[in-house]
């Protein structure tokens, strides 16, 4: 759900509403009718999640290996993050829209606030803190669906205060706004503040400018995710120990980000390529690259799930998974311009 109204439809959003600012005529007018899509479609995700996931989130985690506690505690997470899915979806719809529109502070200090918050008081819903009895990992999913809840209500106020770039009105359903989200979102699945200024400058016909932002990103995105995963890979418990105690936790833990975290640097670059594609609405190569890095680590799963792998077996597909996604991006942005 994170990654599809983020990522896939939320940078279908950004997209054509970067390509609606920055195209001529009716930009604006374009703009405002693409935002009242892209909360009716977070209304219908939203409602789709909540109705499948709490009818048959039992099965569906009975399916994955779920049972017993295990069960019991994802389906007491499960059911609040769910529970929820609309205001989840319509945050990061509209948070989408604006990044489009070129506004990108306030979702970005609504993500920065949110995540202060959240880091304190998390834990202290799971394990307890003071008066505040423990929760258990309902807390996480209590925590999470009010972040969500009163992220969408500053976003709606500013919406319909008519003080910002853009306003939330009312508008008929058109074939032609849903299209112009859907046909990029739905084949990614997966979107940033890049998007706006390559979606900007492609409207204008400003290509050159489209690839300098491109590849001036993905620079930084493969340098600072690169760095993380170079610290997390020198010092796995300074993240691992923030979530547990326990010795086999920590070492599977460990063992992840001594096999993945060095591949953090081509998934930060691809992914920022990803999003640059979105932003030139050609998706072909981005949609090969999701799929080699989901082949790749999903084959590493069955084989664990089949008995027959251990888990660095599994941690290595899930790097070669990134290296793929990474490599593949680069190739298509490349060939694209």
């Amino acid at each position: 759900m994170g990654t599809m109204s983020n990522g896939g439809i939320g940078g279908g959003v950004s997209s054509a509403i970067a390509r609606a600012v920055g195209g001529a005529g009716t930009g604006a007018d374009d703009a405002g009718a693409l935002l009242a899509h892209a909360v009716m479609i977070a209304l219908g995700y939203g409602a789709v999640f909540t109705g499948v996931m709490l009818l048959a989130g039992g099965p569906i985690y009975t399916a994955l290996g779920g049972s017993g506690a295990a069960l019991e505690q994802a389906l007491s997470y499960s059911n609040w993050v769910f529970g929820l899915a609309v205001p989840v979806w319509l945050v990061n719809l509209i948070g989408s829209a604006l990044r489009g529109a070129g506004e990108v502070r306030l979702p970005a200090r609504i993500s920065l606030l949110g995540a202060g918050v959240m880091i304190p008081v998390v834990p202290a819903l799971i394990f307890g803190i003071g008066p505040v009895p423990p929760l258990g990992i309902a807390g996480a999913g209590l925590a999470i669906a009010g972040y969500y809840g009163g992220a969408l209500i500053v976003l709606l106020r500013y919406l319909l205060s008519g003080r910002g770039v853009l306003t939330l009105t009312r508008h008929p359903v058109a074939r032609r706004h849903l299209a112009a989200i859907m046909g990029v979102g739905l084949v990614s699945a997966l979107g940033t503040a890049v998007i706006t200024m390559i979606g900007v400058a492609t409207g204008a016909g400003d290509h050159a400018r489209a690839r300098r932002v491109a590849w001036t990103a993905a620079a930084m995105a493969f340098i600072v995710a690169e760095l993380a995963g170079l610290l997390l890979y020198a010092a796995p418990t300074l993240w691992t120990a923030a979530f547990s105690r326990d010795a086999a936790v920590l070492a599977a833990g460990n063992a992840y980000f001594a096999v993945v975290a060095p591949f953090y640097g081509l998934l930060g670059m691809g992914l920022i390529l990803f999003f640059a594609c979105q932003g030139r609405g050609k998706m072909a190569w981005p949609f090969a690259a999701g799929l080699a890095r989901l082949a790749v680590t999903a084959a590493g799963v069955w084989l664990l799930a089949r008995g027959g792998a251990p888990l660095p077996v599994v941690f290595a597909a899930v790097a070669a998974g990134m290296a793929l996604f990474g490599a593949i991006n680069a190739y298509g942005f490349w060939r694209s311009t």
